[in-house]
């Protein structure tokens, strides 16, 4: 760009200072300036204020106050036509040969005697015009989907200070960097859909004007990267579900593909998608291949994972739960609890004894009706399958004991010197239980209070046993013993035939 020299502005400001001396005479007059002389002329503002050098002659309106019909507008110190349109504007013609050089023009008003005088000069700006901007190149010229705001520089010839970046004939943020260079900010906005943009500058006037080229600005979607699949593994002939792919530069277009075939998807973030896997995908056991597709501009197809479609070949495994030892009093109910690593359990088996039908259920139930009649260790046999049909083998069984009679104990009379050893012999009598849960030998004074015990253990039931060594060292005397004890469903003995002692 042109600009006004040093010479031509010294030269305007010498062509004011002699129309100031030229008017000087006026000075005296303007000192003793009566009423009705006129004003002091003043401008305010000129338009237009600047023109390109080689312009064609214009109309120049001067706005300010103290016009007077007979102001007349000077152009560096020489008048032009001038017309009086109010006391605070008048209009003057300019020639072309007035801007037909680079120069700052010195524009005055003047008004005649009496009174009267010069305005200071404002300074009119012929300069070359601003050449018509080309831009050639961008860099970058392409960004991804998403991407933070960023700079841009845009290459091309004719540049000023005051050219501006236009993105699809918006204006951006420029800085000048020189003629053919100037850098932009571009929006995080301007990048948030894929497509392109035209970007073009606009140089300001005089001159100037919109670039008649504008480079075309790509905006891709990023390759997708996939990093991990959730679920790791299904099991085949399991049922449909989502899969969970986690990754970056995922878009709103991405799409998840399961053995080459896009499945359902959708967006969660630009790190996960969601895809809809059906049952029929699922079928058989195999590797099927997961990757992420972005479509164009830009995008891709991610790295493979594979996903583990696994055989259900392991049956289910059922455990009893809620049972409490074998032997019972009343009616118990357990339940069977079966578990499979794999698709899951399907129907839990189980019957009564070693023959004979099963019954489909999970809670199992052994009466204990008041008559007796289901008393006896019982054996409870069970299984499960699952949902692909592996059974569970060899079958389990559990044996559950109900026993509803309380036992019966006797012992039989003995001596035994003071400090000798006592080997009580005792029975313990129970139709069910083939053994007690503990037995105890008590030894009573005659008034029925307990004076002496011994541990009898667990013993055997139906059949007169002998028990371990006590030393007995109560006074010498005659006693009265007796046999307590609890079956293995913890009834206590109903009955006791007690024995003498007597230690002497």
């Amino acid at each position: 760009m042109r600009t006004v020299t040093r010479a031509g502005v010294v030269t305007a400001l010498l062509a004011v200072a002699l129309t100031w001396g030229f008017w000087g005479a006026f000075a005296p007059a303007q000192a003793a300036k009566a009423a009705g002389d006129n004003p002091a002329p003043f401008i305010n503002t000129l338009s237009p204020s600047a023109a390109a050098v080689g312009g064609r002659a214009f109309t120049l309106t001067v706005d300010g106050v103290g016009f007077v019909p007979a102001s007349q507008v000077h152009w560096n110190g020489e008048p032009r036509p001038t017309a009086y349109l109010s006391a605070g504007q008048l209009t003057a013609q300019i020639d072309a040969a007035d801007i037909a050089a680079a120069q700052a023009a010195a524009v005055t008003v003047i008004n005649p005697l009496p009174g009267g005088g010069v305005s200071p000069p404002v300074l009119f700006v012929i300069q070359a015009p601003n050449p018509v901007p080309d831009v050639t190149g961008l860099s970058p010229a392409q960004a991804m989907v998403g991407d933070d705001a960023f700079a841009i520089t845009v290459i091309g010839s004719g540049f000023v200070p005051g050219s501006t970046v236009l993105w699809n004939g918006e204006d951006r943020t420029t800085g000048y960097l020189n003629e053919s260079m100037l850098v932009a900010t571009i929006r995080a906005s301007d990048v948030a859909a894929a497509g392109t943009a035209f970007v073009s500058v606009l140089s300001p006037a005089p001159g100037g004007g919109q670039s008649a080229s504008a480079r075309v600005f790509t905006i891709v979607y990023p390759a997708p990267t996939l990093e991990l699949l959730e679920p790791v593994s299904v099991w085949a002939g399991g049922p449909a579900f989502t899969l969970t792919v986690a990754g970056s530069r995922f878009t709103h277009v991405s799409v998840v593909q399961w053995a080459g075939v896009d499945r359902p998807t959708a967006y969660v973030s630009s790190e996960r998608l969601e895809a809809q896997i059906s049952a029929a995908e699922i079928a058989r056991a195999g590797a099927p291949s997961v990757r992420v597709f972005t479509p164009g501009p830009g995008g891709g197809l991610s790295t493979p994972l594979f996903a583990d479609v696994q055989d259900d070949a392991i049956p289910p495994v059922t455990e009893v739960s809620g049972l409490k030892g074998t032997w019972h009093r009343a009616t118990t109910t357990f339940t069977l609890v079966a578990t499979d690593v794999g698709l899951g359990v399907e129907r839990t088996f189980y019957r009564f004894g070693r023959s004979g039908d099963y019954l489909i259920g999970t809670n199992v139930t052994v009466p204990a009706p008041k008559n007796h009649s289901n008393d006896g260790l019982h054996t409870v046999q069970y299984f499960s399958i699952d949902k692909v049909l592996n059974w569970e083998f060899p079958v389990k069984q559990v044996q559950v004991g109900i026993d509803t009679r309380p036992p019966l104990t006797a012992v039989v009379a003995a001596k035994v010197a003071r400090g000798g050893t006592l080997r009580p012999k005792y029975l313990v009598d129970d139709a069910t239980s083939p053994r007690a849960r503990d037995a105890l030998l008590q030894v009573c004074n005659p008034s029925g209070k307990v004076v002496w015990h011994c541990d009898l253990g667990r013993p055997v039931t139906c059949t007169w046993r002998t028990g371990g060594a006590c030393r007995v060292t109560l006074p010498k005397g005659t006693y009265r013993m007796r046999v307590l004890a609890h079956d293995l469903a913890g009834n206590a003995q109903s009955g006791t035939k007690s024995g003498t002692l007597t230690v002497y």
